[in-house]
């Protein structure tokens, strides 16, 4: 846009002055016509942008997890290096490195709040760096041990895992969706006895270990448990939906990699005053089953039977469980005996 310029003026004569001033004012009406078109061209050409863009709403995502159940691990570090839902990279996410250890019985840690396009969605997917962790040092994604050793969890030859995990969701118009991601380290690790190190298992069997829940979407089931006496070992509480408990199949342990109840989708650890808590359950009909494992053999501990458990609570059956979003199951059990 050209600058404003200003006229020559002759003090010495009257009528060139008039004229002058004439052009002054004309000049200025020109200029700010062509201000006005300016303008007005911005203006239609911000609002066409913004009808061209598509709308965006709030989304978080969290991490938590269920602890491995290896007796001599002091902390589990992963590196998430990228997040994609739907196939497309989940923009303003930076790679982060997680010490998973503190983030278990529901507490949660925030790795992304932004926003994300308005629509449904049906997966998102985790990017794990196996190589270097955010600030650059190997590994990525590793076991540290009680006497402070480290071992890498990643699979030989691989530099990163690529997990995708279905799930349905929708992103609704100024709404505030929030994910949770959880990872069942008692499935997604094993300890390698030919190489005397732990590993992530395949990618396959990872991808079973996580899944992705609509917190709001969720409920908890906690309470007390009462053993008698005979029973000295670690007991833990494990949910299943309603059916699809096989004690043959739970018993028997999960293909070559010996993990009992491996369709449970959440795991507690009795403490020693007796309580338990399963966050984060999605919504539908539930059954509770306990096992009790032998805490004095090798690293990992080893089921060695299912308890025979049964709610105090007159006309509430463990089979039959509700669970409703953001309700809050207070459910007492005693354990009878082992079968």
């Amino acid at each position: 846009m050209p600058l404003l310029r200003r006229g020559n003026q002759n003090h010495s004569d009257v009528k060139p002055k008039l004229v002058v001033m004439k052009r002054k004012i004309l000049n200025v009406s020109s200029m700010l016509f062509s201000y006005s078109i300016v303008v007005n061209q911005c203006s239609s050409d911000e609002g066409k942008q913004s009808l061209n863009e598509k709308p965006k709403s709030r989304i978080a995502i969290g991490l938590t997890i269920i602890p491995s159940g290896f007796k001599n691990i002091q902390s589990t570090f992963i590196t998430i290096s990228e997040i994609r839902i739907n196939g497309k990279k989940l923009d303003g996410f930076f790679k982060q490195s997680i010490d998973l250890s503190a983030y278990q019985e529901g507490d949660i840690k925030l790795i992304f709040n932004g926003k994300a396009e308005v629509k449904k969605y049906t997966s998102v997917t985790v990017i794990l760096d196996y190589e270097s962790d955010k600030s650059g040092n190997f590994p990525g994604c590793y076991i540290l041990t009680e006497n402070n050793m480290k071992y890498c969890l990643g699979r030989e030859m691989k530099s990163k895992a690529e997990i995708t995990i279905q799930k349905t969701f929708e992103i609704r118009p100024e709404s505030h969706t929030e994910l949770v991601i959880g990872f069942d380290l008692r499935k997604a690790i094993t300890f390698d006895n030919v190489n005397k190190n732990y590993r992530f298992f395949n990618d396959g069997e990872l991808a079973k270990a996580i899944k992705v829940m609509v917190r709001e979407d969720c409920g908890e089931v906690k309470g007390n448990i009462k053993k008698p006496f005979s029973i000295s070992n670690d007991l833990y509480v494990f949910i299943y939906r309603k059916g699809e408990f096989d004690k043959f199949a739970e018993l028997k342990g999960l293909g070559g990699n010996d993990i009992l109840f491996p369709n449970a989708v959440g795991c507690s650890k009795v403490k020693a005053y007796g309580s338990y808590q399963l966050p984060l359950i999605e919504e539908g009909e539930y059954e509770i089953h306990l096992g009790t494992c032998d805490k004095n053999l090798g690293d990992q501990f080893l089921f060695k039977g299912k308890i025979n458990p049964t709610s105090n609570i007159s006309g509430l059956l463990l089979n039959n469980i509700p669970v409703s979003a953001n309700s809050h199951i207070q459910l007492n059990i005693d354990v009878l005996g082992v079968i």
